[in-house]
């Protein structure tokens, strides 16, 4: 049993030394890629160690929760008082919610970050100025500050859609929708990236898989939704906020 407890000492203190300090960039991917589940386990919220980040929502795929409720109203979802913790294992039956993002604290928030992750990596990365915002508002091209996609950077892009709640139209439901502005049927829909949440379907890529899904345009560029190359499927989603220092 000594011997036990000595190891379990000896692997947080290497796991705490390897985080701490480590530039923003770097510690999730410490967090994230490099460590094993049980030393994650061993430092409670070890991603709140992050450079003032803070993990505040986990959403994963497949598993019939809504993630539009879950955001928007925590239903459904699972907390543990240590923190959320960034691990697709821990939200295959439900979504992680921070309750504190109910009381959004604007005043001290000034970014927020949206990534998409696949087999441990980040594949979709946004940052927004979460400066006086709400919830929901921060999500909008207006608050865009970096983005993976380069298009999107362009001061050219259109949007027929770039909101949080996206298009709930006849109960299709697709969350943190971005699309682009040239609706012309299924076949030619194209954008950057939506959850289609648990709902109803209309087109192809409304009914993919089973609900909720992530779906995200490749080659770090918009694609169109019904055309193989262009798309993928995401593992989590997570959603961090930034404090003022």
């Amino acid at each position: 049993m000594k011997i036990v407890a000595y190891l379990s000492i000896l692997v947080m203190l290497v796991c705490t030394q390897q985080v701490l300090g480590k530039p923003d960039e770097d510690c999730v991917k410490e967090c994230k890629n490099n460590f094993s589940k049980g030393c994650a386990e061993k430092i409670p919220g070890c991603i709140k160690t992050c450079a003032h980040w803070t993990t505040v929502f986990v959403a994963c795929p497949g598993n019939g929760k809504s993630i539009w409720d879950a955001w928007k109203d925590n239903v459904g979802v699972s907390f543990d008082s240590s923190g959320v913790y960034l691990d697709a294992d821990t939200c295959k039956t439900s979504h992680q919610s921070d309750p504190n993002i109910n009381k959004w604290q604007s005043g001290s928030i000034d970014q927020v970050r949206l990534r998409l992750w696949k087999k441990d990596s980040i594949v979709v990365e946004m940052t927004f100025n979460g400066t006086n915002t709400d919830k929901f508002n921060w999500f909008a091209p207006s608050r865009l500050l970096a983005s993976t996609y380069q298009d999107m950077m362009d001061v050219n892009a259109n949007f027929s859609f770039f909101k949080a709640k996206g298009y709930a139209g006849t109960n299709i439901n697709r969350r943190f929708y971005i699309n682009k502005s040239n609706y012309k049927g299924c076949a030619a829909d194209a954008g950057w990236m939506f959850v289609k949440d648990v709902g109803t379907s209309h087109c192809l890529y409304d009914k993919y898989k089973k609900y909720p899904y992530f779906l995200y345009a490749t080659n770090n560029h918009s694609g169109v939704w019904q055309t193989n190359g262009d798309y993928d499927m995401a593992d989590m989603m997570s959603i961090e906020v930034h404090f003022h220092k």
